[in-house]
This record gives C-alpha cells, structure tokens and sequence, in this order.
C-alpha cells in the first residue's frame, strides 16, 4: 500500500475519478502545465489532454461559471481556486446559481461542481492567502463543505465530492498539505458525505473539530491525560456541513463535556452552530458550560500567526475550565467544582449556587470525610431563589394532579437533573419524572426531590410501616446435594504453583494473529517423511522451534527473578515446556536443549514425553529446570486465552485453534489458515515493547517458516 502525502491523494483521487467517469473536467488557473499552485493537478494534462484540463484566465468568477455551465451540460467539473481567500469574486455563481440550481428548477437541474481550495494558516502566508471563511458557505442551503485532515480521508472525501449530485466545496487545510503521510488503498473508496469519525476515544470529554486542528487537539488530549488522566474524545467532523449530529450526541452523552476547535473566528462560525444544536437537543447531558477554542474575530493577522491560531496551550486550558474551579472564579448553579475518588468510583460535586468560589476547604490529593465543608460559596444576591421558592409555594401543586393517574399512563418527558441529583433520587426512591424542577430551564434541584419525598414518598412508606406485617412462613429447608473431591497429589500442587504464580508475577498479556498457510503446506509436504521415519508430526515441533530461535533474540523471556538477590537469572539453554493435560492434573515435562534438536527428535521427545506423562511415569529429571513453557489448547478448540505464567519462569505462550477463512496476500482475497497465539509475561522485568516485539518476530518466524528450518540436518 504506498505511503502518500494529501497533495499526493488528491492527485491520485482526480485521475482516478478521471479515468472512471469520462465527465469529469479540471479547470483553473495553471491547473495544465504547472500542476496547480500546490501540484495538485500535476501530471494531469499529460494524461487526459487540454479538453478535461483547463487552464483559464485569472479570474475565479468566470472559473466558477464556466464550472457551472459545464455541469448543466451533464459535465462534472472540478474547479481549483488557488487560495480560498479568493473566492469572493466568484461567490455570486457559488451563492446564487450553484447553490439555488435545484431549488429554482424544482429538481429538474442540479450543478454538481466541486470547488477546491487550499485554506486556514500556519504557513506564515499573507493575510489574504491565511483565511478561514468556511462560514459563508456552511450558512448557505445547498451547498456541502467539506474539510479533509489525512490523506486517506482526502482522497475518499474527495471521490464523494465528484460523485454528489449537489455542489462541493472542498477545503483543503494547506498546513498538512505534505506535513502527514500515512497509507492509502490504490482500491477505490469513497468517505460517505456528512459522516464524521472519532480520532481519539476517550470517556471524559469530548473535543469536536476538524482540518489541520485535529492533530492540534491530539497533542492537548495527550497533554491532559498526561498530567491529570484526563480521557478525551477527538472527533473529526470530516464534512462540515452537513455535520455528524448522531456522532456527537453519542460522544456527549459518554462525556458529558464539549470542547469545539477550529481556525475560522469565534463569532457565528460553526462552533456556534454546534453549541446551539446540543444546548437545543442534549443539554441534560452536559456536566459543564460549552467551550469553543477558536481563532479571534480579527483578519488574519501574519505577524501574530502563532496567537491567533487555537493551539496545545489554549485547548489545553479550556479543559481545565471546563474541569474545576479556584477561588474567585465565578460559578454557577449545578456546574461540576471538585472530583471526589471514593473507594468505588470516581464522583463530580456540582455547585449548589450560583456565585463566587471564596474558598476552597480541601487540597487536591487530600482525604476528606463525608460531610466534610470543602468550599465556600458567596452568593452575590439571594433574592432570586427566594423569589423562586416563594412563587413554587404559590403555584398549584402539579406533582399531586399527576400522582392521582396510574403511574404507567404518565408521558415520561426527558428529566432534566444533574447527577447528584439523580443520585439523591434513586436513594430516596423518588421518580424524577414526576417531579416538577424548579432551576433554570426546568432543571430539578435537590430541594424539589427532597419537597416531592417529603410530600408523597415518606407518608406511603409510613404508612406501609403502620399497616400489620402479614405473617411469614419459614421456607422450607433445602438440601442441595454436592460432592466434595479431595485436591491430592499432582492436583494440588499445581493449584499450589498457580496461587504462588498469581501473587508473585504481575501478569501482562498479548495477543497475535498468524497467518500460518506456509506452515501448513510445509507440515503436509514432510508429513510422509516424517512417518517413514516413525514420527508423528504435529505443529508443536514446528512451534518449539520457531520459539528457540526468538527467544535467542529476546533472551529475557527465557530468564527467570532471583527476589532474594534482586537479580535477572538469564538462562543460555533453552528447555521449552509443554503442559500435557492427564487424568492425575496437568503436568509441564520440558524438552532439554531444544535449540540443539532437529525437528523430527523433538516431535519424537514431544509424543514420548507425553506418553509418559499419561502413564504417571514422568521423572524429576523430566520436569526440572525448565526456561519456558508452551500450552497448545488448539485441539480443545480454543479461540484465544491466556495462560498463568509456570512459576518462576518469565513468560508463557499460548497455542490456539488453526482456522480456515478468507484473507489478503499479495492483494488478493483468498483461503488462508490463520492461528492465534498469546502470551503472559512478568511485568517486574520484562517490558511490553519488548514482549510485543518478541511475538512479532515470533510471528515472522511462524509465518516463513524456513527461517527457522532451513539450516535443518535432517532435510538435507
């Protein structure tokens, strides 16, 4: 799969589309010979001739119109802009024919245009070459905008701008023109328009964006996480307009926190629009007030590119806005001021006023009782709430007009209730739909639990407590029959090695899937040979010593811990166990140097040993010093699993089921034998970039399975 640039995809997108669909046309200024100002259209004429590649005068108006006029005569016309910040002088054909063309012919003509065009700053380019105007264009009904930040979406989002019935611009964030390279299919593929895709999943808050600010974002996210363990979720919006509302409903409703990023000035720019959409749809889901990081309502300014521009530090310091509190910042009711770790989960404490924070009680990091005063709150006028009591005092009692329906006939609306608030309803057993909220917007408070509790729950439990207790039969004895078997022997010393192993090894596990095709035909040719020769020949042998030859590469899964000393005990022989399930328990024989044994000798020690095991006639000698341990569970029929660690070795792997499915090789779908392996190791010494890469060479091995076999005697 090659490795492109966004110039490169987009470039790539055009031909391809070119070549599919004999309608499409390119034009614009220097589009032919140079390639476009940013070679996007390079090598574009050479292949499809002067008539689908159009170099036209300087003037966008008549660019935008001849694409206009093209797509009424059944053309799809591609026109590049060199910079967005001119497109104005084209925005009558944009606005008032592109846009209008479906709705002022009734249906009867579409102008299916793309209109490319690099944008945003951060390229130290002039003011009039920095612009982020994707505003106008959102703003206007029938248009579709639409903002790639890879070029693996550049090119499916592009694909599916020629493609639309309906006209496209096409923004393309110049930044990360040649900055991000990642690899692209050369099969066909679109990115459906209006779906956006999570960048980043996280489960605290939610940042919204898209363009060059999606790796913006990323590095604040990882910031957060960092210094607080903060988990954010990045969303990249991918079409603008129209956006992902389910996408982000379902990241809001997992957060309950929304940041929105983007370049284009705060005022009415789309962070605007989506704060609006959640405030109108999902506001009973946010735990905090919307937060837009953005460029400021200023042109672009060059010389102050870096402030203007939304980065780490302000994404970064919008979190924490959105997080907590200190003193003297103004608060206001229901809004989260302090996390509380309790002993099973992790709790925000809303305010109960609106105010000032005058003090705060508790430190970060401290352990405070239940009960405890952790802040103090100034409450600029209390008058409001007071008015607001008074006036509930007065209005007629609406919770009672309800509760006289059967509860089952009652429209549940959505409840609006912080969750502190909910919690305190579920311990007093109060349904928050039929409680009338009293804050700001319908907001229930604990004071309306605590009234409709006071009111309507506590004289029914008073009353059920009054009534007489009916009287109570004991239930009759039950006896259960079970069976108690007696852990003796083989039995209760491995229980006894696997408690030992589980509390002394801090167990990591991995997980790889093999593709093993070249392995099984390898098995099938020396199968006979291997019969002639009087040996069974299962794929452990094969395994065994794949495993050999990595672990001489990664010699610390062949180690074990000397605690007493506090050493690494890093072993030069290689005698690789296998766990053999018998009657009397599961016992590990080892193969002794079985980096020294052909392939035939261990298949021969493996059906010995194994037949010895079964037999109960295994020796000291055959179960001593091992260095590593394989359990193959594939003939049981397991899919993955991950076994204890054969104390006091380092590590053990794990052999799963061989299944047939179809997969890739070489670029074609076809039948392939695939095996999942796992692996536990000791985290105390050993770690996880260095486990991962042992089972990756590993992979290698068992994927080219002359690697490791070529050198056999016993084939030569």
């Amino acid at each position: 799969m090659p490795v492109m640039n966004m110039v490169q995809a987009l470039n790539t997108a055009l031909r391809e589309e070119m070549k599919r669909d004999p309608r499409v046309i390119v034009l614009g200024e220097d589009v032919g010979r140079r390639g476009g100002v940013f070679l996007v259209t390079e090598g574009l004429i050479d292949e499809f001739g002067e008539m689908r590649v159009i170099d036209t005068p300087l003037t966008e108006m008549g660019i935008v119109g001849i694409a206009v006029g093209l797509a009424l005569y059944g053309f799809k016309p591609v026109a590049e802009i060199q910079f967005i910040d001119f497109v104005y002088e084209a925005f009558d054909q944009i606005v008032s024919e592109a846009a209008k063309m479906r709705s002022k012919t009734g249906g009867m003509f579409t102008a299916p245009i793309v209109v490319r065009a690099p944008c945003c700053g951060g390229v130290k380019g002039a003011m009039h070459h920095s612009q982020s105007p994707e505003s106008y264009f959102i703003h206007t009904a029938g248009l579709i905008t639409m903002m790639p930040s890879s070029p693996y979406d550049a090119k499916g989002m592009l694909k599916a701008a020629i493609r639309a019935e309906d006209p496209v611009i096409f923004l393309e964030p110049k930044s990360i023109y040649r900055t991000i390279k990642e690899e692209v299919p050369e099969d066909d593929y679109v990115i459906p328009i209006g779906k956006g895709k999570i960048v980043r999943e996280g489960s605290d808050i939610t940042i919204v964006t898209y363009g060059a600010m999606v790796y913006t974002a990323l590095e604040a996210a990882k910031l957060a996480e960092e210094k607080h363990g903060w988990s954010a979720e990045i969303i990249d919006l991918r079409t603008l307009f129209p956006f992902d509302k389910d996408l982000i409903i379902k990241s809001v409703e997992k957060t309950g926190r929304l940041i929105i990023v983007h370049e284009a000035p705060k005022t009415l720019g789309l962070g605007a629009e989506i704060a609006a959409y959640i405030s109108e749809n999902a506001i009973d889901l946010l735990r905090g007030p919307i937060i837009r990081v953005t460029g400021y309502d200023t042109p672009f300014p060059l010389v102050h590119e870096k402030l203007y521009m939304p980065n780490i530090a302000r994404i970064y310091l919008a979190m924490q806005k959105i997080w907590l509190v200190k003193e003297g910042d103004q608060i206001k009711q229901f809004q989260s001021m302090v996390e509380v770790l309790t002993d099973k989960a992790s709790v925000e404490i809303p305010s109960p006023y609106t105010g000032r924070v005058a003090k705060l009680l508790a430190k970060e990091g401290e352990r405070v009782r239940v009960g405890t005063v952790i802040a103090e709150i100034e409450v600029e006028d209390a008058q409001p709430q007071a008015a607001i009591q008074e006036a509930v005092k007065e209005a007629p009692p609406k919770t009672a007009e309800v509760q006289t329906k059967p509860q089952e006939q009652v429209a549940r609306q959505v409840v609006r209730a912080p969750p502190s608030v909910r919690r305190l309803a579920q311990e007093l057993g109060v349904d928050l739909s039929l409680v009338v909220g009293t804050g700001p917007g319908g907001v229930i408070t604990r004071e309306d639990v605590m009234k409709f509790y006071e009111e309507h729950v506590k004289p029914k439990l008073a009353a059920q407590q009054a009534a007489p207790a009916a009287p109570v039969t004991p239930p009759a004895q039950v006896v259960t029959p079970v069976e108690r078997i007696p852990l003796r022997g083989i039995k209760r010393r491995m229980a006894e090695k696997m408690a030992e192993a589980k509390s002394k090894i801090p167990h990591v596990y991995l997980a790889e899937e093999v593709d093993v095709t070249e392995l099984v035909r390898l098995r099938e040719n020396l199968k006979k040979l291997a019969e002639s020769k009087g040996v069974k020949l299962t794929y452990l042998p094969f395994i065994i010593k794949a495993v050999t030859k990595a672990l001489k590469e990664f010699p610390l899964l062949n180690s074990s811990l000397d605690e007493a000393r506090g050493e690494i005990v890093v072993k030069k022989y290689y005698n690789i166990g296998i766990a053999v399930d018998t009657e009397q328990g599961l016992v590990v024989p080892n193969i002794k140097n079985a980096d020294k044994k052909g392939l035939f000798q261990i298949a021969r020690e493996i059906e010995e040993l194994a037949e010895k095991a079964r037999q109960g006639k295994l020796t000291l000698e055959d179960i001593r010093d091992g260095t590593f341990t394989i359990t193959n569970v594939g003939a049981i029929g397991s899919t993955v699993g991950f076994p204890i660690i054969n104390y006091p070795e380092s590590a053990i792997l794990g052999i799963h089921r061989i299944v047939k499915k179809p997969g890739y090789y070489e670029d074609r779908l076809e039948p392939r034998y695939y095996l999942n392996i796992s692996l536990s190791f000791d985290h105390r010494f050993i770690e996880g970039g260095y486990a991962a890469r042992f089972l990756s060479t590993l992979k290698n091995y068992l994927e080219n399975p002359l690697l490791f076999l070529a050198q056999e005697d016993e084939f030569k």
